[in-house]
């Protein structure tokens, strides 16, 4: 995988633009990735994001004079960020069978999958391999996370794993446990709500694809 090599070599060579220059203007950034670091969810992966990372922010800070803590990283998985060991995708039939007959098993198996994108969104702060400082359950698959700013503004930032049961037909078959709805309901201090997922509301069953709706529509100020 070069792709993430092949992006900053061609920026490094890009003139910068004029929404380059707006930088210039600003005492803090959000960096939103919403899905699909990875091709195939290998470790080595995540590695080479990491670098990039790395390398993307030392330039902001160094070019724009944006402070690193005033540079924030976002990130929620995609179907790509699940591993499979064969390489070997489930079918629309098996997930559509799964969601039937045994939704929550499949949904943490999937979740296993995904171990080294947690190992890398972990070290983010965004999920969380193993139960978090807080302790909740839920932490693989929602996470809220608190961005602090100068002046004490605040962004209350809502990420959702939405990869598990991804195949080709999966409008409908997507996925969420009630704590995590619970958790994204409960109103913050923050002077802006966001909320980041990979899938679309309308990509999850009926009756979450309208609670969804719903909570996002009451505290949300923006939804990537």
């Amino acid at each position: 995988m070069g792709s993430f090599g092949e992006l900053w070599r061609i920026n490094k060579d890009v003139p910068a633009s004029n929404g380059h220059n707006e930088f210039e203007r600003m005492d803090g950034l959000v960096v939103i990735i919403s899905g699909d670091i990875a091709s195939t969810g290998s470790i080595n992966e995540y590695k080479i994001a990491s670098h990039f990372w790395g390398q993307l922010f030392a330039a902001i800070e160094k070019d724009h004079g944006i402070n690193k803590q005033n540079v924030k990283l976002l990130v929620v998985p995609g179907n790509h960020d699940i591993f499979y060991k064969d390489g070997k995708r489930p079918s629309s039939t098996d997930v559509s069978n799964a969601f039937a007959n045994n939704r929550v098993e499949f949904f943490l198996e999937e979740l296993r999958r995904m171990n080294p994108f947690l190992y890398f969104s972990h070290g983010n702060g965004c999920f969380f391999r193993t139960r978090s400082e807080i302790g909740t359950d839920y932490d693989r698959y929602f996470t809220r996370k608190i961005l602090h700013f100068q002046e004490n503004y605040t962004i209350e930032a809502n990420l959702f794993n939405t990869a598990p049961f991804s195949c080709s037909k999966d409008d409908g078959l997507h996925y969420l446990p009630s704590d995590a709805l619970a958790a994204f309901s409960r109103p913050s201090h923050a002077n802006l709500s966001i909320a980041v997922m990979h899938h679309a509301p309308n990509w999850f069953e009926f009756s979450l694809h309208k609670e969804l709706m719903q909570i996002i529509t009451q505290r949300c100020g923006v939804t990537f």
